[in-house]
């Protein structure tokens, strides 16, 4: 597990350098930062920030009920009002919130089954003994029903039906459903 964590951390790295996730991110952050300058939410916050009556924090304001929204001063309420509205009908910061998403989860699923690919495929046929680091440390290796080596073929076909599909992105998909 350890092994495959490490491994999985650093294909996400290399993934996400080649794949380009840092710049869609930094896109994202200087759309948004624009349209709160546009809107001077920072000026707001800044002219409120000591007021004992309220919070003024456009990250708060996001998740406040009504009520706690309509005691704000009303230039508070419309400023951040009119800076959600254009942040949630803005297409471009949009769709790279979207392209960030998505590549998030491509990132994460390649980069599982890249490290299961190289634990439990190349390793073993490195050693040419059907062993994974686990198996050698246990002196025990994988094998038929029959007692016979297993072939590239079936460790390739093991390693991502077996392990991959079935022991790791099956729950994982589970429980994104179950969480969304």
């Amino acid at each position: 597990f350890v092994l495959i964590t490490i491994l999985v951390t650093g294909f996400m790295l290399l993934l996400s350098t080649v794949l380009g996730y840092d710049g869609y991110s930094q896109g994202l952050q200087d759309r948004l930062i624009s349209i709160n300058e546009k809107h001077h939410i920072s000026e707001l916050e800044d002219k409120y920030k000591d007021s004992k009556e309220y919070v003024v924090d456009f990250e708060q304001y996001q998740y406040m009920l009504e009520e706690e929204r309509a005691a704000l001063p009303e230039e508070v309420r419309n400023a951040f009002n009119a800076c959600l509205d254009e942040i949630n009908n803005d297409e471009e910061a949009i769709t790279l919130y979207a392209t960030i998403m998505n590549l998030s989860l491509v990132i994460l699923s390649f980069s599982i089954l890249l490290a299961y690919l190289v634990l439990e495929f190349a390793v073993p046929l490195f050693l040419k003994n059907g062993q994974t680091h686990g198996k050698k440390i246990f002196s025990i290796a994988i094998m038929r029903s029959d007692c016979v080596k297993i072939s590239p073929m079936v460790l390739f076909i093991r390693t991502v039906l077996g392990k991959y599909t079935i022991s790791t992105m099956v729950p994982a998909l589970m429980l994104l459903m179950l969480l969304f």
